[in-house]
């Protein structure tokens, strides 16, 4: 479960950005934008490994 939430987190946003860059190179321009919530900042209980 460690690896999926992991994975889903922390390597999704990574694994997008080496999709799109490409062709927002072919395309001269382009915008990544990356959306995250406070949980790292207002922690809950059994809630550590999705922040």
């Amino acid at each position: 479960m460690v690896n999926k939430m992991f994975d889903l987190n922390a390597l999704g946003p990574i694994r997008i950005a080496q999709i799109l860059l490409p062709k927002m190179l072919e395309a001269g321009s382009g915008r990544f934008v990356v959306v995250s919530s406070m949980a790292a900042k207002i922690p809950s209980p059994g809630q550590a490994l999705y922040a």
